[in-house]
């Protein structure tokens, strides 16, 4: 566990509150966390989703600044959805991480109309030893029709999911 200093006086007479001198170890992206590890590994990831690429919004009818990606160049190579989702998900699964936290995952219909993950996804799923959590179908419902009324895409909600490793969560 971390150590704490003590807490130091300054000259105007105020104290500075105890902090850690050791951190957590942050590794570099595309490092595999040690899955016998006594630690908990959290990898979290924006993914971009497919509908917030350089959309038209559709109460200006243009892209917004936010949304060019100017810097993201070829596109075609950069941000190409079907160029984009087998890198992702080959980083996600080599990353062996006991939470994985993902942003902007947009989300499918299935059986039943409940959304679901993408079927991109499906190698992480429960099979590959990874449950999922989903915010609430009341929720995705509302994201969804907030997409279709701004960008004029229907059914496509987008929001955040947690995976986790069963195998280390309970």
């Amino acid at each position: 566990p971390p150590t704490m200093e003590a807490a130091q006086p300054l000259a105007a007479g105020k104290a500075v509150t105890a902090v850690p001198t050791a951190v957590p170890t942050a590794v570099p992206k595309g490092t595999a966390f040690d899955p016998e590890s006594a630690r908990l590994s959290v990898l979290s990831y924006n993914l971009l989703a497919p509908i917030y690429v350089r959309p038209i919004d559709r109460r200006t009818g243009a892209v917004q600044a936010f949304a060019a990606f100017d810097w993201a160049e070829p596109a075609a190579e950069v941000l190409e959805w079907g160029v984009r989702w087998p890198r992702l998900l080959a980083e996600l699964q080599a990353s062996a991480a006991d939470i994985i936290c993902l942003q902007e995952v947009q989300f499918e219909r299935g059986e039943g109309g409940q959304y679901v993950l993408p079927a991109w996804l499906a190698p992480l799923s429960e099979s590959a030893g990874y449950s999922a959590r989903l915010p609430p179908q009341a929720d995705l419902r509302e994201m969804a029709e907030r997409n279709e009324r701004v960008l004029g895409v229907a059914d496509a909600p987008v929001g955040n999911a947690l995976l986790l490793q069963a195998r280390r969560l309970s």
